[in-house]
């Protein structure tokens, strides 16, 4: 497993991988076309009628306060942000997404997706709808077996791990109210139930770890792909900015 970093030609690859493990050729080819549009409109500055992809804030709080983001701030106290989304809320945005043409859809943008304890059904309506693709970003401390089966038999496509050190100091460090041990059992635990639900029959989503490089942990970026290799389909890291 190779680490991905956002430069190059990795992606027209992993684009055309990921399209290949489609269950129909209906959705390879609808998910090949996606994904390279996903990589080329940015590219070449297109973004294009109707957007690739709509983030949804399932949840706007976190249970984290990782350094470079704003929920290490007191932006709630002047924002005084709606904690879950309201279900009618959400069924017309992703109503109105699927009319558009929307191809993916992700259950967060700067909150923690697992403090809505209706995700699973959130996921669910998104792919009875007609969404190609649902994913989300986690912190992974909020996971367990249960709600693990669940958001797996729910549809998921994409689960991306956001985690931004390969050791305790540095990962506690970054992503404050986090604990690097607890990471990995669960992160481990997931891909056990995605195995587990495979053999039952599900469809298990495509497993990605997210890192953002800056200062505090450059140097172990280049060990990310090797840490992951048995769980995770691809690590990917972005210069922090």
């Amino acid at each position: 497993m190779k680490l991905i970093r956002i430069e190059g030609l990795n992606w027209i690859g992993q684009a055309f991988k990921e399209a290949w493990n489609q269950r129909s050729w209906v959705k390879k080819l609808k998910h090949l076309k996606y994904r390279l549009l996903w990589e080329i409109r940015p590219r070449l500055r297109m973004p294009g009628l109707v957007p690739l992809a709509v983030d949804i804030e399932s949840a706007s709080l976190c249970n984290f306060k990782c350094i470079f983001c704003q929920q290490s701030t007191e932006w709630w106290k002047r924002d005084k942000p709606v904690p879950l989304i309201s279900w009618e809320i959400f069924t017309r945005v992703v109503d109105e997404c699927v009319q558009m043409g929307v191809y993916s859809m992700k259950v967060n943008w700067r909150g923690e997706p697992m403090l809505n304890p209706h995700l699973p059904q959130m996921i669910a309506y998104m792919k009875q709808a007609g969404i190609h693709e649902v994913m989300m970003n986690t912190n992974a401390s909020l996971l367990t077996v249960d709600n693990s089966d669940a958001i797996i038999r729910a549809g998921l496509d994409r689960i991306i791990f956001s985690c931004d050190g390969l050791s305790k100091e540095t990962y506690n460090t970054i992503r404050r109210g986090g604990d690097f041990d607890l990471f990995m059992s669960n992160v481990k635990m997931f891909k056990h139930r995605c195995l587990a639900q495979k053999a039952l029959g599900f469809h298990p989503p495509v497993i990605r770890i997210n890192a953002a490089i800056m200062e505090e942990n450059r140097h172990e970026i280049p060990a990310f792909a090797n840490a992951f290799e048995d769980i995770i389909v691809n690590a990917r890291a972005e210069e922090f900015k």
